[in-house]
């Protein structure tokens, strides 16, 4: 089972839900939008299921909880984003939710708060942290995820 469909997303700022594909997902949050969003799909359960199934997120910026049926099966910080899932949690009809949160690399990047302020104001470090933060704009769930049974 892969899953590169559309899905649907959510974020913690517009608390509406559009349809998106898996990616980066500034093209629809913005490129300054810093937070969490809910990716959201449902699936029937496999026939024949006996052991668990294998959950691989692929690629996520940056990390992540995922909710089977309302239930949490965990927060991933760092790769590998995979979650084993036993059968008895996965029922007929399944509702799974994947909460991605980046980091405040792009808030950070596109504020002019920082302008007002004196270079001594800021952290020996503020500048080192703008330089090393351009690596970490990119956002959500890329994929590719998969169902593994």
């Amino acid at each position: 089972f892969l899953f590169n469909e559309t899905t649907h997303l959510q974020t913690e700022v517009e608390g509406k839900e559009i349809t998106v594909s898996l990616g980066d997902w500034r093209e629809y949050t913005g490129k300054n939008f810093s937070g969490s969003g809910v990716y959201k799909t449902s699936f029937a359960r496999p026939d024949g299921l006996s052991d668990g199934v294998l959950l691989d997120l692929g690629e996520v910026k940056y990390t992540c909880e995922v909710f089977l049926n309302g239930k949490s099966l965990g927060v991933k910080t760092m790769s590998p984003y995979r979650y084993e899932i036993p059968s008895y949690l996965i029922m007929q009809e399944n509702v799974l939710e994947i909460r991605v949160s980046n980091t405040i690399a792009n808030a950070l990047l596109s504020t002019k708060t920082f302008d007002k302020w004196a270079k001594w104001q800021l952290s020996p470090y503020f500048e080192k942290a703008l330089h090393f933060s351009k690596d970490y704009l990119k956002s959500g769930l890329i994929g590719p995820v998969k169902i593994k049974y």
